[in-house]
């Protein structure tokens, strides 16, 4: 049913088994964070391989990209934006 609570024993399975994704690795690439369609295929994908269904995939990769609700989203833009420290090389895009 759609809206509603998922029992606890339900969601530490579900934890569970993205923990053993697969695909959780590629989250893991210094790639993944360069290239925003990359970046929401590759959640998907590996949202996809434990059995979440795109629905619930797309409304967990949303809440997790919200700056509202993740509090560590809300520094990209300020730190992209912000001089290179002295000494250390910025890359150009």
């Amino acid at each position: 049913m759609p809206g509603a609570p998922t029992p606890p024993a339900a969601a530490a399975e579900l934890a569970d088994r993205l923990a053993a994704a697969p695909g959780r690795l590629r989250l893991e690439s210094s790639d993944i964070d360069t290239d925003a369609d990359l970046h929401r295929r590759t959640y998907l994908q590996m949202l996809a391989g434990p059995g979440v269904d795109r629905a619930l995939a797309s409304a967990l990769y949303a809440a997790g990209s919200d700056t509202a609700l993740n509090p560590l989203a809300c520094d990209a833009l300020p730190c992209l934006h912000s001089p290179a420290a002295p000494g250390v090389p910025a890359a150009a895009g």
